[in-house]
């Protein structure tokens, strides 16, 4: 990542992933203790994106299109998310409370506090980039219309 100054970090035992969309209780809108009980989020950066994801997933499980996952495979997608948007320094920001508090700490006058600068910049773009390939992903597992790419690379 580009914030060498903030050395070696153990990630907190705790993520707070929902960020990410990931949650130990919903699974791409569905709830994993009642299947029968659905929701529609978003999470603010692509919201109408995220929708209109969210609900052709859940239009297709509704039809039979689409089977809920083992709990062995919503771990495993989880497990994916959590660890590609831990190589963010961002996404990370986000989601590990041992990273935010050393990035808090690096103080006000640091680059990455900095908007203007162009590592700064390069830093949110490459967040941007993640969650576009996160919904590239979630657009894979709904069976959604367009092809943008995947968790890895976008086309």
């Amino acid at each position: 990542n580009n914030l060498e100054d903030m050395g070696e970090i153990t990630p907190h035992e705790e993520i707070e992933s929902f960020e990410i969309n990931v949650s130990p209780l919903v699974f791409r809108g569905i709830t994993t203790y009642n299947p029968n009980f659905m929701m529609l989020f978003d999470k603010e950066d692509l919201p109408l994106t995220e929708i209109d994801i969210g609900a052709w997933y859940l239009m297709r499980y509704v039809v039979g299109d689409v089977e809920f996952p083992s709990l062995k495979e919503r771990r495993e997608c989880d497990k994916r998310r959590i660890l590609k948007s831990m190589q963010d320094p961002y996404a990370r920001y986000q989601i590990d409370s041992n990273w935010f508090m050393k990035w808090y700490k690096l103080g006000e006058d640091h680059w990455a506090w900095k908007t203007c600068d162009p590592r700064h910049k390069v830093m949110k773009e490459s967040f941007c980039r993640l969650k576009i390939q996160l919904n590239a992903s979630d657009m894979i597992d709904a069976g959604y219309p367009a092809d943008i790419g995947n968790i890895d690379q976008l086309n």
